[in-house]
């Protein structure tokens, strides 16, 4: 996390580490801000924020996905909630919705109880709404896709299925990282180019952050490519993690050998068949 911290140009953050694979929070901020952690566990964090008008209560909350799960960890933020005396916020995910049309396909309706609804209504808090993206999770619906045939037939079909959908989704997202790169860096230097303003400022501010976000991806990506460990932390020069994986792909090829007469075969199909008769020799 601190890797993703001066990444994203943050000072300050609390962890609440994950075990194993599962779980873990993390809140970050930056220089400038009165910050102290008052509470935490597996499913929040809170914060308590000093500002020139008030001390306020901030809580990140994730609900549990499991349905066991979702009555103690409402629980622990209704006390944590009560508890505060003052103006609070929470956000987060609590894996549950206040209205139907929150939700693009799947199940509606569900008779289970509906705790982000009834503790709304216990402590008076008003939903302030969002803003980007409205869905932000989805199933991948390649998988779910039916297949006829046996049940190792069905569940090649499947994989191939989603493999194919993987395939088209790194492609349309992650493929158009350098596009989306050059666009805000374009974009920054047309600010750049303009007479100083508060206005301006602020569009930079936010394009800088964006900008920072891309070239996070980017890196990643290319590190993943490369399969290199010895990563520099914050190294935003993805040239050499495309030489790498180039380097890589040819290391990972045969371009020449020798038959039993010491000559060399270069052709690739030749190559092939020569492998394919010493293998038929030896069985």
């Amino acid at each position: 996390m601190e890797f993703v911290k001066r990444s994203i140009k943050f000072d300050h953050l609390f962890v609440v580490e994950a075990k194993g694979r599962a779980g873990g929070l993390c809140i970050l901020w930056k220089d400038g801000l009165s910050v102290k952690v008052v509470d935490f566990n597996k499913n929040l964090i809170a914060v308590k924020i000093f500002d020139s008008a008030c001390e306020w209560l901030l809580v990140g909350f994730y609900g549990p996905p499991y349905p066991s799960k979702k009555k103690k960890a409402r629980e622990n933020l209704m006390a944590l909630l009560e508890a505060h005396h003052g103006p609070w916020m929470c956000f987060g995910d609590f894996n549950f919705v206040l209205n139907e049309n929150e939700i693009l396909g799947g199940k509606k309706g569900s008779s289970s109880t509906n705790f982000l609804k009834d503790l709304m209504f216990e402590v008076g808090a008003i939903d302030l709404g969002y803003s980007g993206v409205k869905y932000t999770w989805a199933k991948d619906s390649a998988w779910n896709d039916e297949h006829g045939g046996s049940e190792f037939t069905r569940l090649c079909k499947k994989q191939a299925a989603t493999r194919d959908a993987l395939k088209k989704w790194n492609k349309e997202v992650f493929g158009k990282c350098q596009e989306r790169i050059n666009a805000i860096m374009k974009r920054i230097k047309e600010i750049q180019s303009q007479p100083p303003s508060f206005q301006y400022g602020d569009l930079e501010a936010a394009l800088q952050a964006e900008l920072s976000e891309w070239l996070l991806r980017s890196e990643t990506l290319w590190r993943q490519k490369s399969r290199e460990l010895w990563l520099k932390l914050g190294d935003k020069n993805s040239k050499f993690f495309h030489l790498s994986t180039i380097v890589r792909r040819k290391r990972n090829n045969i371009d020449a050998i020798r038959d039993g007469n010491g000559s060399w075969i270069t052709e690739g199909n030749a190559i092939r068949k020569r492998f394919l008769d010493h293998f038929k020799d030896l069985f």
